[in-house]
């Protein structure tokens, strides 16, 4: 903990407990029997009690009738019956020889009366309540009074009627320790830390302990007159709280509306997302937020001059144009400017950083009631990120206007040619090839626009399944192999390596890189491919022997229009965006992208994507199901009586497991609703057309009904969700034991639909026989065993 911290809270703290150390001290060492009635002095301290509850009970009272907020009702009723109560106390001061108890009485009676109003008060205002849409009539008022004027009549009779002792008055004087405590703990738990909370609670704790020495006191003793000199303390602090930070207020609501609006605005200030700096008149820093520390860590410390700050920073115009900021700071601190707005550039701090700007706005800050002056405030707002996107718009205009012109230039002007005069056949056979290279050239071009476009709007679609990586380099090569006279060398393992990808999206990755590759390696002969399994994940290098790309060059290679810099890399056309394109479909992946290069020697580029390993399928269960709370389900429900579950979540996955493993497992769960490019009907077709698949046993499960082109055969079935655990248990062991494909067993409550469709598709019910919860289904001219 900060030293100055833990010094004023312990300065506060011995602040509020000093009191009671005065009363333990005057308890230990005093003759508790003698005694000082000097009538005079007490009247005097009586009267600055009174005094100072009667004009703050005012002050309230003022204040209700402008805001006509209740708790200032309470608050003012509060120190006005103390007021009021007080003064007989004060009256009967003269006869305290006489007449001890009826003297000492209204003391603990207007202390109970004003902590009980005031803890109301305080009850009303937290609870942040309406206003009230016209003030309390003057019976409200009179009632409240009319009980201060019984209270007062009530001590005079029980004390002419003997019922006063010493022991009741110590007992409402309990009373009154015991709601001033109660304040006390509301107060402490709000945990504020505004000045108006913070003397209100010394004024309680003050209040307390005034209570604790008047039960502890007698009459005129040394703890007697020390629990007034602390009661008049605490109005004394009570009053200062209330005048102070009101200034020239009149209404004691604002001042307190003010102070509950303080920790919420500081709270405000300090989750900002721009750095705040206040200054006093002078320009010396008196509060920073925690975002300025973030934008300038370890760079400001209260009473530092701004001026020495902004120098540290050497900030400069971002337009170049516009006065030095430190001589428009100077000008604002001399008063001879208003405000200041400003685009700002701050230089990088370090090798590899990139500069920093910000939006400063600067002005006076002045007092709401009197507009006087109070200081200066510095604002902060970054805005570097901004400045990024906009340099990046401009580069993209400027590469955009340069990579269209060229081939609409050549498109244009051969076309002009071939238009206006006579060429000559091999002419015009060239002159198209160029028209043909350029408008090729334009597409490629259009299609990366719309590619990274896409992709940053978050609207690229994938359809991840498993992938040949063999296979697919194997296509590219083909498609590859003699371009511009270089020989594509393809390395592939002994066995397939499959990965977790979009098939599409990763062609288009391994085009961009080969076409790279060859346009980068002019004088070279050979481009290498090779795929292999390392480390559990799927590994594709690519290989050039070509230019080669700087050291200094590769953290920023896969940046939106990035060219490396060099008169051999310039003459080579492209738009900057095939990387960032390449980039961003990895990391769609969960893949990786790793460059290796020396400048003249080439340069490779390393893929990573996850792996994927084929499953067993013979003799299984097999669920295509994309719900992963559907899958879980299922595999709790098969698995201990029915063996391994095995889940697939596209009929694409499927299908390529299917066509490479060449098993088939003795039961298929198909959710015809999956979010792939092919649903569930799609798989079903493509199943019962291999003539190796399509014996395969079904339970077809969907949400829908079932389309009118399907028709289900002897071994298949159609269950509609949701559906329970137990009738998929009897289906599944239903189909086990059943050995003739024409039987059909169906949900009970799903017999209508069934015969339905199958009349639809002209197949007529031979027998039906209808259990509790299934019905088997026989057609018409099949042989039963």
């Amino acid at each position: 903990m900060d030293f100055s911290i833990a010094y004023k809270r312990t300065a506060g703290l011995l602040l509020l407990l000093l009191p009671a150390l005065g009363i333990g001290f005057l308890e230990l060492v005093t003759d508790s029997a003698r005694t000082f009635p000097y009538t005079g002095t007490h009247g005097g301290l009586i009267l600055t009690a009174v005094g100072l509850s009667a004009l703050l009970g005012y002050a309230a009272y003022r204040s209700y009738r402008r805001e006509l907020d209740r708790s200032l009702r309470y608050i003012s009723l509060g120190y006005l019956g103390f007021a009021f109560l007080y003064a007989f106390h004060g009256f009967f001061t003269g006869m305290a020889h006489d007449h001890l108890l009826l003297f000492v009485i209204y003391g603990p009676v207007s202390r109970l009366v004003m902590y009980l109003y005031v803890y109301i008060g305080l009850q009303q205002l937290l609870s942040r309540a309406a206003p009230e849409a016209r003030p309390a009539g003057p019976w409200w008022w009179t009632r409240h009074l009319c009980l201060f004027a019984a209270a007062a009549v009530l001590a005079g009779l029980a004390f002419d009627g003997g019922y006063l002792s010493v022991f009741r008055i110590k007992l409402i004087e309990g009373l009154s320790l015991a709601v001033s405590i109660l304040g006390i703990t509301r107060l402490a738990l709000l945990r504020q830390r505004s000045p108006l909370w913070r003397y209100h609670l010394i004024a309680q704790v003050f209040f307390a302990e005034t209570s604790l020495a008047f039960i502890l006191s007698s009459p005129w003793n040394a703890m007697w007159w020390f629990a007034h000199a602390v009661s008049a303390a605490a109005f004394v602090v009570l009053g200062f709280a209330v005048v102070r930070p009101g200034g020239g207020a009149e209404s004691l609501g604002n001042v307190y509306e003010e102070t509950l609006l303080y920790p919420v605005l500081n709270r405000i200030l300090h989750t900002s997302h721009e750095g705040i700096i206040m200054t006093d008149l002078k320009g010396r820093v008196i509060f920073t937020n925690r975002q300025s520390d973030v934008f300038f860590p370890g760079r400001l410390a209260k009473g530092q001059e701004i001026a020495d700050f902004l120098l540290a920073l050497k900030l400069k115009p971002a337009s170049r144009k516009g006065k030095p900021v430190l001589q428009l700071v100077e000008e604002l601190l001399a008063g001879r400017l208003e405000q200041i707005d400003e685009y700002v550039e701050i230089a990088p701090s370090g090798s590899g950083a990139g500069a920093l700007y910000y939006e400063l706005y600067a002005g006076h800050v002045t007092d709401g009631r009197d507009k006087s002056p109070l200081g200066y405030l510095f604002v902060f707002r970054n805005r570097t990120e901004e400045e990024r996107l906009s340099q990046m718009k401009n580069d993209f205009i400027s590469i955009v206007s340069h990579e269209l012109r060229t081939p609409m230039a050549s498109i244009l002007g051969f076309t002009e040619i071939m238009m206006m005069r006579e060429v000559a056949p091999d002419k015009r056979t060239k002159y198209l090839q160029t028209v043909y290279n350029e408008a090729n050239r334009l597409s490629n071009l259009i299609n990366d626009f719309l590619d990274i476009q896409r992709i940053e709007s978050g609207k690229q679609e994938y359809a991840f399944q498993p992938a040949d990586l063999g296979a697919q380099l194997e296509t590219i090569t083909e498609q590859w192999q003699g371009k511009e006279g270089h020989v594509l060398r393809l390395e592939l393992p002994g066995q397939p390596v499959y990965a977790v990808a979009d098939p599409d999206r990763l062609m288009q990755v391994l085009h961009n890189l080969v076409s790279n590759a060859i346009k980068y390696s002019p004088g070279a002969k050979h481009v290498d491919l090779s795929v292999l399994e390392e480390d559990g994940k799927a590994v594709i290098r690519i290989r050039d022997y070509g230019l080669g790309i700087p050291e200094a060059s590769l953290p920023h290679l896969f940046k939106k229009f990035y060219r490396v810099d060099g008169a051999v890399h310039r003459k080579i056309k492209g738009t900057g965006l095939g990387l960032t394109i390449v980039k961003e479909i990895m990391d769609a992946h969960k893949g990786a992208i790793h460059v290796e290069s020396k400048p003249g020697e080439g340069t490779a580029f390393v893929l990573r994507l996850p792996l994927y390993r084929l499953p067993v399928l013979a003799g299984k269960l097999a669920a295509l199901e994309d719900d992963e709370g559907q899958s879980k389900l299922l595999s709790e429900a098969l698995c201990d009586q029915h063996g391994e579950l095995v889940r697939f979540t596209s009929a694409e996955e499927a299908l390529f497991v299917l066509e490479r493993t060449g098993e088939q497992p003795w039961l298929w769960l198909v959710d015809l609703q999956l979010e792939g490019r092919l649903d569930g009907w799609a798989f079903i077709r493509k199943l019962k057309s291999h003539p190796h698949y399509r014996d395969t046993s079904l339970v077809i499960t969907t949400v829908s009904s079932k389309p009118a082109d399907y028709t289900p055969d002897g071994n298949e079935l159609y269950l509609r969700k949701p559906y329970t655990v137990s009738h998929l248990l009897k289906l599944v062991e239903e189909l086990r034991e059943e050995s003739r494909r024409s039987h059909l067993l169906v949900p009970s409550y799903d017999e209508r639909a069934i015969i339905e469709l199958l009349h639809q598709q002209g197949l007529e019910i031979g027998e039906i026989d209808r259990g509790e919860e299934f019905s088997r289904i026989r057609l018409k001219g099949e042989q039963e065993e």
